[in-house]
């Protein structure tokens, strides 16, 4: 009965897709529920699509978002190198890279996983180290191509 409240209220009382509010509050309960399903279908269509515009977007500690992530693994000899690389550059901070540990850390090993996935690469091309480019949505695998990709974006004029 209270759902039944609900529903009837929501729809009569606000702007429902393309109908008047007496329309709204006269449609029997199955064009009400199905008017309900459709919104939230609508929303929940949308926020997928928005999400990882937001999720970009978001910043880390008060920081600005990172623009790229570099996942490394703390016994990994290739991943030394492009962080030593990054450090010594002082690219973390021009081009906002964030590092995260995937061999220890499940959270970060998750999104990895993920990630890589986004980018078209399967469960037996994953490894250590990559590189996400928020800018393109591309990764890039393996101490040398990502030091060349970061050389040639160190040399590119900020926007």
């Amino acid at each position: 009965m209270v759902w039944k409240l609900f529903v009837e209220g929501a729809l009569c009382y606000n702007v429902a897709v393309g109908l008047r509010i007496n329309d709204a509050c006269y449609m029997n309960t199955t064009k009400k529920l199905a008017t309900a399903a459709i919104l939230l279908a609508s929303a929940s269509a949308f926020l997928m699509m928005e999400l990882p515009k937001i999720k970009t977007a978001e910043t880390n500690n008060g920081n600005p978002a990172a623009q790229m992530i570099l996942y490394y693994g703390n016994s990994c000899p290739h991943c030394k190198t492009v962080e030593n690389y990054i450090a010594e550059n002082g690219l973390a901070e021009k081009l906002r890279i964030e590092q995260k540990e995937v061999s220890s850390d499940r959270t970060n090993q998750d999104e990895f996983i993920r990630t890589a996935k986004s980018c078209g690469l399967g469960s037996d091309n994953l490894g250590v180290p990559m590189l996400w480019d928020a800018k393109t949505q591309k990764c890039h695998s393996g101490d040398q191509t990502i030091i060349d990709f970061l050389r040639q974006a160190d040399t590119k004029p900020p926007l």
